[in-house]
């Protein structure tokens, strides 16, 4: 492989948090699942989860709980890359509205992904997605005074 191929990989790689973030965004279970490997591991607050059909509908039980969310990603470090693998961290910042029935309310955290990627045909795809959260986790945002209380009767 030459060395503009593997710097075209390296990039590709680097932009994974910001790709994985935008399905997020999009809320679409299917398209989030898709971005990984069908045997991918991923790791998170709710628990652990193994293969590409979990991990949809991981994320369909997740968005159903979500009236909206948003998931900022930055200082983006890709740490190895290789011909059929990549490790990129990335440090996340996400904001949740939750249900208006939901005891959840309006929640901020701060955490960091790790993803292994495994290079299939022509792109990355996650085989490992270890995510992290720390620091404001769980702080109900009206309640904290941070965040105006709905206006719609919630």
């Amino acid at each position: 492989m030459s060395t503009t191929d593997l710097s075209l990989r390296a990039l590709l790689a680097y932009q994974t948090p910001n790709r994985y973030a935008q399905t997020l965004h999009d809320r679409d279970p299917e398209k989030v699942a898709e971005l990984f490997t069908p045997d991918a591991y991923l790791h998170q607050v709710w628990g652990p989860v193994t293969g590409r059909a979990d991990i949809a509908r991981n994320y369909r039980d997740r968005f159903a709980d979500w009236t909206d969310a948003t998931h900022w990603v930055a200082n983006s470090v890709l740490t190895s890359v290789s011909e059929e693998e990549a490790k990129v961290r990335a440090f996340v910042v996400g904001l949740f509205f939750f249900v208006p029935d939901s005891s959840n309310g309006t929640t901020l955290y701060r955490g960091e992904y790790d993803f292994t990627l495994s290079w299939v045909e022509s792109d990355w795809q996650i085989s490992t997605l270890f995510v992290s959260r720390h620091g404001l986790n769980g702080i109900d945002l009206q309640e904290s005074g941070y965040a105006p209380p709905p206006t719609d009767g919630r």
